[in-house]
Parts: structure tokens; C-alpha cells; sequence
């Protein structure tokens, strides 16, 4: 019976090490376009309004991608 219990403990405590030596040494893979800047020039196509614009520079955040380049943006981004 004692020999038993030693056996399930140890495999209990193997288990357990074994999970957190994973979890503290795994690293997530990162994805293609880590580290690669992404940018969009917007130009107003019609040209006739006089003066000059202001220079607008949007960063992303954790949503991921180029936010200006969505459609509910559209409004902001030829105002």
C-alpha cells in the first residue's frame, strides 16, 4: 500500500513540475508581420479646397492593424 501512494505521489509531482517548468519556459510563436511598420497615405481627391492641412499621425493600438483604413473612419479621414 506504501508502495503504491509513493508511486501516485510521485507521478502527481512529476506532473506538477513538469506543467510549471512549461509554463515559465514557453514562448509564444510571433506572427510574420512582428516588428513591421505598417502606414497609409491618405491624399484628398478632390483638390479644390484651399490652404494647407494639418499633418495627422494615428498609432495603433492592441485592436491590431491600420484603423483609418476601416470605413466607419471614413468621415474623420476626409474631414
Amino acid at each position: 500500500m506504501k508502495k503504491r501512494i509513493l508511486i501516485i505521489v510521485s507521478v502527481i509531482f512529476l506532473l506538477l513540475t513538469t506543467g510549471i517548468i512549461y509554463l515559465f519556459t514557453y514562448v509564444p510563436p510571433l506572427s510574420e508581420n512582428h516588428g513591421k511598420l505598417s502606414y497609409q497615405l491618405y491624399i484628398e481627391e478632390t483638390g479644390n479646397k484651399p490652404g494647407k492641412r494639418p499633418l495627422v499621425v494615428v498609432f495603433g493600438g492592441a485592436e491590431g492593424g491600420n484603423d483609418w483604413t476601416r470605413n466607419y473612419m471614413k468621415e474623420k479621414r476626409d474631414s
